[in-house]
């Protein structure tokens, strides 16, 4: 309250730390052949900013490898075997979710993208196995 006695924030709301909607899991494996999608989202007032943390910095759009959505999903696309980076296919990953009201992390999550060399290399010989 302030001190004429009204209620501080935005249309008559206090302020709120923010609160997960959706956490991320703890784990994510997937195949380079698919990518995978985490999710994670916040709400609070003011409502928050949600950003992705790996290594403590905070991760930007990287064209042909992840892609952060503004609904606050990491995205990472599919990739041939040679482009695996363990820096990003075999790394720990945080989602932020922030604002003047407060902070949170998530718990961890550990990515593990598996190679499938064999997927990609395959040719169309025109044969039929049976």
């Amino acid at each position: 309250m302030s001190a004429n006695g009204s209620l501080s924030g935005t249309a008559g709301e206090e302020d709120r730390g923010p609160v997960f909607l959706h956490e991320p899991p703890s784990r994510l494996h997937f195949s380079n052949t698919t990518g995978a999608l985490l999710p994670c989202s916040a709400h609070g007032n003011p409502p928050p900013q949600v950003e992705w943390l790996n290594g403590g910095d905070v991760v930007t759009e990287v064209s042909d490898v992840c892609i952060v959505h503004k609904n606050g999903s990491l995205q990472f696309l599919p990739f041939p075997p040679y482009a695996y980076t363990a820096g990003v296919h075999a790394a720990t990953y945080s989602c932020r979710a922030s604002s003047s009201a407060g902070t949170i992390i998530s718990r961890p999550v550990h990515v593990r993208a598996a190679r499938n060399p064999y997927l990609s290399t395959v040719k169309d010989t025109g044969t039929t196995a049976v």
